[in-house]
């Protein structure tokens, strides 16, 4: 999907370039954009400007993602920190933001009579295991397997049956067993305890994968998938992970099914030429796998190198990444990707207009380039313009247009992260004590403090 400051996408989904904002004295210079009112009606993954903000177009309407001067503000403090500094500043040491510890268990209550002792035993606790981020939606999955999401819910993406936008978590409708969840741009999906999958929202293109293509609300079953171990959502399609081969549904226009054609599928179809693969992530419109041995292989569009080949052809089938064998983990953003090497040092690629590839430039790499600054890596998250590292120590550090760096720096406010999740201009991570954080952007309640109101440091999401 076209984001702020990467490209403009025209009806018929193809894209046109735009380069990064330029900000002057008097007046912020605008990409061409369609002119648009919010509240107008709209082709769903536009993005349009009125006067004063940048909108995108979510379910049919035009929606405000920020003001100009927002933007321009955000794009001006990169400009000042290259021209003012010649190298990372030394991470700051975030401070802990305080919290209400959970109080200990209640203690069991022992009555005695002279003929019978009843004993009560509290109800074992339940805690947030993960998160998970794409666009503007949320998940998490609990310790008892269920799942809660928050945020934008236009096409039943959080999964309570409602099409109403969740500013706190809410349940999703008939979850018990799962054991991982994967929010999407349109659609979510939870992998359970029996190697099964489950999906909910947007069934426009068969990402739900039940063999038709009728959205729904509330989870069905994902057809022709048994034994995974990983699922990922993207854009419009999802994949999971099954004994080392990859199998993929939903839209396919680009090649991100990686099944050799450019046809959308409503049940599963196993990716061609990959057989042990250990772990997956779905973008908004390309699929990468982390193979055993530590070579990455991509597949789908791959306009700005996101594929990693030396090369801006998309692929509708895998190809290697170039450079790329030592690789520990994975992380997928909306036109780049990313990979945490053995040495625990990061190298990414594809689109960088927003600096999201942390090299300190704005230029697109279609082979991978080391992250500058970045070592003691332990996994990554990657958003639309931005990416973001959990360091071994359980800090953060983020970079890109969203978060105002084009260098890795540190995020104040988060410590103790053990998952991290990134959506389009927010971030959530998973911290000590089971505590979910979120900073960013909050229009439709993503950051799941109950309000819309977006936040600069780290807020607690409520109801977890």
């Amino acid at each position: 999907m076209a984001k702020v400051g990467r490209g403009i996408r025209n009806g018929n989904g193809r894209g046109r370039r735009i380069g990064l904002l330029a900000v002057v004295v008097v007046a912020i210079v605008l990409p061409s954009c369609q002119v648009a009112r919010s509240g107008g009606r709209c082709n769903t993954k536009d993005f349009g400007q009125d006067q004063t903000n940048i909108l995108q177009c979510r379910n049919g309407r035009w929606v405000r993602v920020m003001t100009k001067v927002e933007y321009a503000n955000l794009l001006k403090k990169i400009l000042d920190s290259q021209t003012t500094t010649t190298s990372a500043a030394p991470p700051t040491t975030a401070s802990p933001t305080s919290t209400t510890s959970a109080p200990p268990p209640t203690s069991a209550t022992t009555t005695s009579t002279s003929t019978s002792t009843t004993t009560t035993t509290a109800p074992p606790t339940v805690t947030v295991s993960s998160v998970d981020a794409y666009a503007s939606t949320s998940c998490a999955l609990l310790s008892n397997g269920t799942a809660k999401c928050w945020g934008l819910n236009g096409t039943g993406q959080v999964g309570d049956g409602t099409t109403t936008n969740r500013t706190a978590p809410v349940a999703v409708s008939g979850l018990s067993t799962a054991t991982a969840i994967s929010a999407g741009g349109g659609a979510s999906c939870a992998l359970l305890t029996d190697g099964t999958a489950k999906c909910w929202g947007d069934n426009g293109d068969g990402s739900l994968g039940d063999g038709t293509t009728t959205s729904h609300l509330t989870p069905v079953t994902v057809l022709g998938v048994a034994g995974a171990s990983a699922i990922s959502s993207g854009g419009g399609h999802a994949c999971a992970l099954v004994s080392g081969s990859v199998k993929c549904w939903g839209w396919n226009g680009l090649g991100q099914l990686g099944d050799g054609t450019i046809t959308s599928q409503s049940t599963p179809v196993t990716v061609i030429g990959i057989t042990t693969a250990t772990a997956i992530a779905a973008g908004e419109y390309h699929t990468c796998a982390l193979i055993t041995g530590g070579s990455v292989k991509c597949w789908g569009q791959n306009a700005s190198g996101e594929l990693g080949n030396s090369s801006t052809v998309s692929s509708s089938t895998p190809v290697t990444v170039s450079g790329i064998t030592t690789a520990t983990s994975i992380a997928v953003g909306t036109d780049h990707s990313c990979a945490v090497l053995a040495d625990q040092t990061v190298r990414c690629w594809g689109a960088n207009n927003a600096y999201q590839l942390g090299d300190g430039t704005n230029v697109d790499r279609t082979t991978p380039v080391t992250v500058t600054g970045l070592s003691g890596v332990a996994t990554l998250a990657a958003g639309t313009n931005q990416s973001c590292a959990r360091l071994g120590a359980g800090t953060v550090s983020c970079w890109g247009v969203d978060v105002a760096h084009a260098a890795p720096a540190t995020v104040a406010g988060l410590s103790g992260v053990t998952t991290l999740a990134s959506g389009y201009f927010y971030r959530c991570a998973l911290t000590t004590g089971a505590v979910v954080r979120c900073v960013g952007a909050n229009e439709s309640g993503q950051l799941g403090d109950g309000t819309t109101t977006a936040r600069t440091s780290p807020v607690a999401t409520s109801g977890l």
